[in-house]
């Protein structure tokens, strides 16, 4: 806890007294070393007196001392991670600066210092591109999505999965009234949902809490065909986590020669 001015001055004067006091009763000593004594026990009184005084005045000089030392700067969280990140800085902007010539940027407002929060080093050692990308589909990143497989437990959890891919692709309120029922106990659910104010309805098998990848594939046909861009829904696997990108064909060719494979194909309506 950081000391008070007030609390300082105190603990200063404290420290200043108990020097004092401890040179107070050393002159006490000297005097009575100095002095006439009726016998030898007079001599036990006076190493008493020192040893008190020699106590009092280290104790209370080194209290004086750390009361008297200048407060330490704490260094914020950004400052520290670009300590830490500082051998990989220079190369880690290099990946930055590629992905956003292609169009592949942090989201307005989040700088650097944002994405080393999450950013793992040796993973990105590993595989600097396909890290930066799984993060960048962690939310850093608005036209990219981390998505969960195997997110479902209970009624709301497709519409949960679902719109944030519509949210990527550029126009959120492309889908409207996104809803099911999902029930684990149950053999299939219903999905249903608004594009551009026409009703769809799809019917998804349950297997545990895995999504149904056919209805994943036709619910992404909608965005895809309804947002007016070329660009399409395209998914990466990096050391596990599915990540899942809405790029043109150029974009993607572009990510590709970064990363060799990082989307082997787009989505199958494309």
């Amino acid at each position: 806890m950081k000391q008070s001015q007030f609390d300082r001055i105190f603990s200063v004067g404290t420290s200043l007294l108990g020097i004092a006091v401890g040179l107070g009763v050393g002159y006490l000593g000297l005097s009575i070393a100095l002095g006439p004594k009726a016998d030898n026990s007079g001599w036990i009184l006076v190493v008493a007196f020192f040893i008190a005084s020699i106590f009092c005045v280290l104790y209370f000089w080194k209290q004086l001392r750390k009361d008297l030392k200048p407060p330490a700067v704490r260094r914020s969280a950004p400052s520290r991670l670009l300590e830490v990140w500082a051998d990989d800085i220079a190369s880690l902007q290099t990946h930055i600066d590629s992905l956003a010539k292609i169009g592949l940027s942090m989201a307005p407002g989040l700088t650097i210092t944002d994405l080393l929060e999450h950013l793992d080093r040796d993973w990105y050692a590993r595989d600097p591109y396909g890290h930066i990308l799984t993060v960048y589909a962690g939310g850093v990143c608005d036209r990219g999505w981390e998505f969960d497989f195997e997110a479902l437990s209970g009624p709301g959890d497709y519409a949960d999965a679902f719109r944030p891919l519509v949210r990527i692709s550029g126009q959120p309120d492309l889908v409207t009234d996104l809803s099911d029922n999902f029930d684990i106990r149950k053999q299939s659910c219903v999905v249903t949902y608004k594009i551009k104010g026409e009703q769809r309805r799809l019917t998804a098998r349950i297997n545990n809490d895995w999504v149904d990848e056919k209805v994943l594939s036709a619910f992404l046909k909608d965005p895809e065909e309804n947002s007016g861009s070329a660009a399409r829904f395209c998914l990466a696997e990096t050391e596990g986590n599915f990540t899942v990108f809405f790029l043109t064909d150029a974009e993607v060719a572009a990510v590709n020669a970064l990363r060799p494979d990082t989307f082997s194909q787009q989505h199958s309506s494309h």
